[in-house]
């Protein structure tokens, strides 16, 4: 069963800025995504919504209200307005339900009071009936009990649902450790609770907003107070006023949205406290930006009164003053009381009495002055600990758990301790049958060096990932995250097949940038060409008489162009440290590469062999692309040769993991490779290791490679079937053949000897960028002029240190290493970001 995502929202989606937050991280796990929330319907018979919302697939049913209700007899206007919404609430419910048991998702994901009926029906559907594997998690939003602020009947109606239900769940998500705490007191989880915070992200995706506070207000030096949330009855707002007429010269700016009766008694009651003119009301920005546009305050405060469930949060606007650096001011409540005792951020004080209030401000301020260096290593550690980007990389790996995807979930945030001389190397960031797993581990047996592998994507067929950030696909806008997740935790960086920001069919910017940004801000970078990515059409077609140049089954060469493989090997060639290639055949294309062997762990593919005794061999073929490998030509001569009669099993080995291919290959008596390209691949190293006798073409002009005796038997498709039936009826000579095929394996594919090589190459100084070749890539890319790359640079935001990169640059200049001048560097440093960031960002 494909990875299918649901997410259930009763609301309208687009202003709830956690569920927004947390489907994007759940659509990085599922491809097939949908999102489910609802809309004001008025007829009964009203369709559903289909839209998308930042990108994603959204369904918006109906709330029904129904019109044909009668008020029963003593029935008040409350207790009718419950019916009524509780008559929504189930048809809402029946309708998603109906919706998912034909998505037929292999998780929910459902969100606060009201969701948890829907996702229990769903789970007792897919269990009983539906005979699909579901996950089922709940996200508890508010402590229920105590949410005063509610009516008490809908109130008592959810507390019935979460008893009744939330125990089903199979993983259940909150948003404090203190209603966490509460949760597993009060229920028998089937696991624990896992804590979410709602938290802003430190990488906005979103611009800048154009106004800045102070200016927007006309209050360039005064003391200012920001607000940023709802106004409404609970949130203690009018708690401020008495505290402005004390402290005259203090200003108060009330970000929100809220309009109203209540919003326009509060305005009338600081009019006729004389302070008006000093508290500020300004619409509210994007929930990304609100740290960024809040920063030019002096400090944030957090009046709200107390009740049940304000005890147990820490409300979005605490995680946006600490992220802007912004001292905070919050009425005592236990999670904000145990949050300030952690960290000297701010205070907690009784906003009843504003003789205190006063107090905590004028200290607040004088002491973040007075200790700002121990506020902002507290900040710091707060916002590794609380920052989006962290609670996404925990959510993460939650849906990658749910879907048997073991590994860790990068965070962009966290850093990593160095040990003194160690070299830090990465190995990703596609699944390349495995081998950045394998050379990673293999590379860690080596003193000195600690090695991760990295994907961005989980492999269909099982190969595993010390590392994982997860995008839905290759486009630059998802891959900066990736990016910016492993930059400066690493100091080799050994791309497999190509790198961050590719396009196979076009590869001009920003194609091949993250290498050269890497290699200016100080890191190696090895770029590992595997395979169809740089065999150049025209080269191929000469080379090999068998290529796949006129009938491209696979699209394998529709889908890398010639002219921009050429582009992308040459900008490598001059920016990469080095270039690898897995074997002679690729070397064909690409000259001044190194050859690093395909790499197999010979302890965990130990030695199988084969039996001389076998009546039926068993024939086994396992294409991952059939028209790069041959399949149809090994099909033909298959069912050539049972015509004849000859004895013998086949099985075609397709769609499954690397870890159940492999329980067939260990019980095959003959493996075949590929029969177009000219080497062997991955599959033939497998089975050699295995000690099983290979079928393979290999091109006339690179059978020396392999010695005199060569350890696979060579076929082409014009004599594949006499090669396997010869082989078929020949039991010594498979014998023979399999021990050879591992002798081959341990003196050549041996994972620890090809990490030796490596950490060789490793160790020696890395190869100057080309940067004449660079410039006149860029010069002659002509989207941008240089003059609106500068005014784009300087409007952007800096992400990426490009003053450190210039820096870089600048210094192996002055030692004499470039030739490129100064103002050439910084004209292509302001180029690469302002194309970047202006196309993508």
């Amino acid at each position: 069963m494909s990875r299918k995502g649901m997410m259930v929202v009763f609301n309208g989606i687009k202003n709830d800025n956690r569920v927004l937050k947390m489907a994007a991280a759940m659509r990085r796990v599922y491809p097939d995504f949908v999102l489910i929330g609802m809309k004001k319907g008025r007829l009964r018979d009203e369709a559903p919504e289909e839209t998308f919302i930042h990108g994603m697939r959204c369904v918006l049913f109906p709330h029904r209200s129904r019109t044909d209700l009668v008020r029963e007899a003593g029935e008040s206007d409350l207790d009718f307005a419950i019916r009524k919404r509780r008559y929504g609430l189930q048809r809402f419910r029946e309708e998603v339900s109906a919706f998912t048991r034909q998505f037929r998702p292999s998780c929910i994901h459902t969100h606060d009071m009201f969701m948890l009926p829907v996702g229990h029906d769903i789970k007792r559907f897919a269990e009983d009936e539906g005979g699909w594997p579901l996950t089922w998690i709940h996200d508890v939003h508010e402590f229920v009990a105590g949410c005063s602020h509610i009516d008490a009947h809908i109130r008592n109606a959810a507390l019935d649902f979460e008893r009744e239900m939330i125990a089903d769940a199979d993983h259940v998500i909150t948003v404090t450790e203190e209603l966490k705490d509460e949760l597993e007191s009060t229920y028998a989880f089937r696991r624990p609770v896992t804590v979410i915070f709602n938290s802003p992200a430190m990488r906005p995706t979103t611009p800048a907003p154009m106004g800045r506070l102070r200016s927007m207000i006309d209050v360039p030096q005064a003391p200012i107070a920001v607000y940023a949330g709802n106004v409404k009855p609970m949130r203690g707002i009018e708690r401020m006023i008495p505290v402005l007429q004390k402290m005259p010269d203090l200003h108060f700016v009330l970000l929100t949205e809220n309009r109203g009766e209540f919003v326009a008694a509060l305005k009338e009651k600081a009019s006729k406290a004389g302070v008006s003119g000093r508290m500020h009301w300004l619409p509210y920005v994007a929930p990304t930006q609100v740290s960024r546009f809040v920063a030019e305050a002096d400090l944030g405060v957090i009046p709200i009164e107390n009740y049940g469930n304000a005890e147990m949060s820490l409300p979005n606007k605490l995680f946006d003053y600490v992220f802007a650096g912004l001292p905070v001011v919050s009425h005592k409540l236990r999670a904000l009381t145990t949050f300030f005792e952690r960290f000297s951020l701010g205070q907690v004080v009784d906003f009843d009495n504003p003789d205190l209030v006063v107090e905590a401000i004028e200290a607040t301020l004088a002491s973040r002055v007075d200790n700002l260096e121990r506020f902002r290593k507290d900040q710091d550690e707060a916002i590794e600990i609380y920052a989006w980007e962290g609670q996404e990389a925990k959510l993460v790996s939650l849906y990658m758990r749910v879907e048997g995807i073991e590994g860790e979930v990068a965070n962009p945030l966290q850093n990593d301790e160095k040990k003194a001389g160690e070299i830090r190397v990465l190995h990703g960031l596609f699944g390349s049958a495995g081998q950045p797993s394998i050379l990673a581990d293999a590379l860690n047996n080596i003193d000195g060096i600690s090695a991760r592998s990295f994907s961005v994507f989980p492999s269909k067929y099982g190969y595993r990932s010390d590392i994982y950030y997860p995008v839905l696909n290759k486009k630059p806008e998802n891959m900066l995250g990736a990016f910016h997740s492993v930059e400066k935790k690493f100091d080799v960086f050994h791309l497999h097949g190509w790198g961050f920001f590719y396009n196979n069919k076009n590869t001009s910017f920003p194609s091949g940038y993250d290498i050269l940004l890497l290699r200016a801000s100080g890191k190696k970078v090895y770029v590992h060409f595997r395979g169809s990515e740089v065999r150049i059409q025209s080269e191929f077609r000469k080379l090999s008489p068998y290529h796949y140049v006129d009938d491209d089954e696979d699209l394998t060469i529709s889908n890398f162009p010639e002219v921009e493989k050429r582009k992308y090997i040459n900008f490598v060639s001059a920016v990469a440290d080095g270039v690898f290639v897995t074997d002679p055949e690729l070397q064909s294309y690409v000259p001044g590469a190194k050859i690093i062997e395909r790499a197999i762990d010979l302890e965990s593919w130990s030695f199988v062999g084969v039996r001389a005794d076998v009546e039926r061999p068993l024939v086994v073929h396992a294409p991952s692309r059939r028209g790069v490998k041959g399949t149809r030509i090994i099909l033909d001569a298959v069912e050539r040769l049972r015509a004849q009669g000859l004895c013998f099993d086949f099985r075609l080995v397709e769609g499954v993991s690397n870890e159940e291919a492999r329980k067939v290959y260990e019980r095959a008596d003959i493996v075949i490779d590929q029969l177009r390209i000219g080497w062997y691949g991955v599959l033939a190293v497998e089975a050699m290791a295995l000690g099983k006798p290979v079928i393979c073409y290999i091109r006339d002009d690179l059978r020396h490679h392999l010695g005199s005796v060569p350890p696979l038997a060579v076929a082409s498709p014009d004599d594949v079937a006499e090669v396997l039936a010869d082989l078929i009826k020949d039991n010594m000579r498979r014998v023979d053949l399999s021990y050879r095929a591992r002798r081959y394996c341990e003196e050549n594919h041996d994972s620890k000897k090809i990490a030796e090589k490596l950490f060789d190459i490793y160790s020696k100084p890395g190869r100057c960028i080309d940067t004449d070749f660079v410039s006149n890539v860029m010069v002659s890319d002509s989207r941008f002029g240089i003059d609106k790359s500068v005014k784009i640079y300087r409007k952007s935001d800096n992400f990426i240190n490009f003053d450190m990169v210039f820096s870089y640059f600048t210094r192996i200049g002055q030692e004499g290493f470039f030739r490129a001048t100064k103002l050439a560097v910084r004209r292509l440093i302001y180029i690469i970001k302002a194309r970047f960031y202006s196309k993508y960002v």
